[in-house]
């Protein structure tokens, strides 16, 4: 595959049939590439990304936008805007640690999740938090879990699910999925 003729390219997403390189800050066009035609090309920005925004945005059947958003105080949110939507970002509902820290009563931050939407289902997997002891020292922890939910069902319903070829853990530096489906 040839690559895009663009520098600082942020990461890609697959929309009605092509794949679409972004890139951070302010943008009026991305590059879109059909693998019908092999073929770049330059068209008009559509992703108005949110600015608080960690780093991973999927696309779904529905044709919305999701992303997972770190906060500042802890705790991951999805949100969502319509892609043909002009108007703000906003928030499904937030996404479960799954760690309890029995000497914190405070959930602990996840940092470095996957995520990636394949079919009707958000999934965000593995990630690391920060565990402290008594002392004062700490370090990282692993986190191999998979969480699932669909995002048309709220308030979100997550349930863990087994990896989808090896054990996901720790931090992740990009998901992506891929569906094919047969010209009509």
């Amino acid at each position: 595959m040839p690559g895009p003729e663009m520098n600082c390219s942020w990461f890609g997403l697959s929309y009605k049939g092509s794949f679409h390189v972004l890139r951070a800050g302010e943008q009026i066009s991305t590059q879109a590439f059909s693998p019908l035609e092999m073929t770049w090309s330059t068209v008009v920005d559509i992703w108005p990304l949110p600015r608080k925004m960690n780093y991973a945005v999927q696309v779904m059947k529905d044709d919305r936008l999701y992303s997972i958003v770190t906060q500042v105080l802890g705790g991951s949110l999805i949100q969502t805007r319509d892609t043909d939507d002009e108007g703000e970002w906003y928030t499904l509902g937030s996404v479960p640690c799954g760690v309890v820290l029995p000497d914190d009563p405070r959930e602990p931050q996840v940092l470095g999740h996957g995520f990636a939407a394949l079919r009707d289902e958000l999934y965000v997997i593995g990630g690391r938090f920060l565990k402290l002891e008594k002392s004062g020292a700490g370090g990282f922890e692993r986190l191999s879990v998979v969480r699932v939910c669909d995002p048309l069902v709220r308030p979100l319903i997550w349930r863990e699910a087994k990896p989808m070829y090896l054990p996901a853990g720790g931090p992740i530096t990009g998901c992506a999925s891929l569906e094919e489906s047969s010209p009509p």
